[in-house]
């Protein structure tokens, strides 16, 4: 499902015209991006968690020359299931 899938469904639910159910889909979807963004864990119940981890700096080989490369550490976003969503 894209975007533009998951705002008509929001549409259907809730009887809102275009504009306000693309609002509500924006909204949400950046609320979620803004936290993440901040690191902060967003909980939600029934459904799942998504963490923010920082992965540690490594030391990494180029395929085609050999060389070593330092790869930085750097934001990575888990999303972990409730047990609610899995049964």
């Amino acid at each position: 499902m894209d975007k533009n899938k998951l705002t008509a469904l929001v549409r259907l639910k809730t009887g809102w015209d275009k504009e306000a159910a693309q609002r509500a889909v924006d909204v949400v979807f950046g609320s979620v991006r803004e936290l993440l963004h901040h690191g902060e864990r967003l909980t939600m119940h029934g459904f799942g968690s998504f963490i923010v981890r920082l992965t540690k700096p490594r030391r990494a080989r180029n395929i085609r020359t050999g060389a070593a490369v330092a790869v930085p550490p750097r934001k990575q976003v888990k999303f972990r299931m409730s047990q609610d969503f899995l049964a």
